[in-house]
């Protein structure tokens, strides 16, 4: 993840911004969950990234191009924890495009729950059983505790959700047939 990968872009009057501007909704997010957050994120455009503050609210960063740089390390990391939280682009959750992240597909196909910011993606594909959307710091809260307090079914259901849903076999033939 990139604090910030390019400057917002104006489009037809509406702005279009990355994760920064979406974070910042989400900055007390540790503070109202019993979970613990491990970032791994990038500084972004000109070193913006505002480590201290993100730690001071609770956030634990890491560097990825220091902690995971091949993909080893990066399968590892995703292996060890427990399923993954993410903000999308600001662009994505404002025009509702339904982007659904490729990390997020890899977490699911390691039976890792994701819990991830609603981008649309929620009118295409189910939301619930190990793959959770939310617009809210309230309902991201309230997803992780809904998967801590089942965590094996949400896990069998991650793995079940990128079979049903992202196995190159069926989604290839859908697309060709």
């Amino acid at each position: 993840m990139n604090w910030a990968s390019y400057a917002p872009k104006d489009f037809q009057g509406k702005k279009y911004g990355q994760k920064d501007i979406e974070f910042e909704r989400f900055l007390d997010l540790p503070q109202i969950s019993d979970e613990k957050f491990v970032l791994a994120m990038g500084q972004g455009v000109g070193n913006k990234r505002p480590t201290e503050m993100l730690e001071s609210k609770g956030w634990n960063i890491i560097e990825p191009d220091t902690y995971l740089p091949d993909y080893t390390t990066y399968h590892e990391f995703l292996s060890r924890s427990k399923g993954e939280w993410s903000i999308a682009k600001n662009g994505y959750v404002t025009s509702r495009s339904g982007w659904f992240s490729c990390r997020s597909a890899c977490y699911l196909a390691a039976g890792k729950p994701v819990v991830v910011q609603d981008t649309g993606w929620s009118d295409h594909l189910p939301s619930g059983d190990g793959a959770i959307a939310f617009s809210t710091p309230e309902e991201a809260a309230k997803a992780l505790d809904l998967i801590n307090k089942n965590y094996n079914h949400h896990s069998a259901a991650a793995r079940a959700y990128a079979e049903t849903h992202f196995d190159a076999a069926r989604v290839c033939e859908d697309l060709i047939l």
